[in-house]
């Protein structure tokens, strides 16, 4: 009967070994599964930012764009600025010396005897 108990014993205890086998595997599944999730989200991670740094460069490009744009006008704009701004001063030199160069003038007889 020794050999009879023997062999239960061996049974049982291969029974609890597969068992732990099994949970083990189940586990080893799990995180197989995890890890392949973890995968895909991080490349998914990835493929996002990739595609923020392609935006970033084109809103950087446009904006360096604009700039340009920006800065050319404000040129042309002072540049016209400053031409009125000489023309206006050369007008009131001109008026200046017309009013000397009037004031400067004898008066006519007919000046002299009406405003006089």
């Amino acid at each position: 009967m020794a050999s009879g108990r023997n062999h239960t014993r061996i049974y049982r205890g291969s029974i609890k070994t597969q068992k732990k086998v099994e949970s083990l595997e189940d586990k080893v599944q799990e995180l197989l599964n995890r890890s392949e999730k973890d995968e895909q989200f991080q490349f998914a991670l990835i493929q996002r930012l990739d595609e923020q740094s392609k935006l970033i460069g084109q809103l950087t490009e446009k904006l360096s764009s604009q700039d340009k744009y920006i800065e050319n006008n404000l040129e042309k704009r002072d540049e016209k600025l400053t031409n009125a701004i000489r023309e206006i001063s050369d007008t009131k030199k001109l008026i200046a010396a017309a009013q000397e160069n009037l004031e400067s003038k004898p008066k006519s007889f007919w000046h002299r005897i009406f405003r006089g």
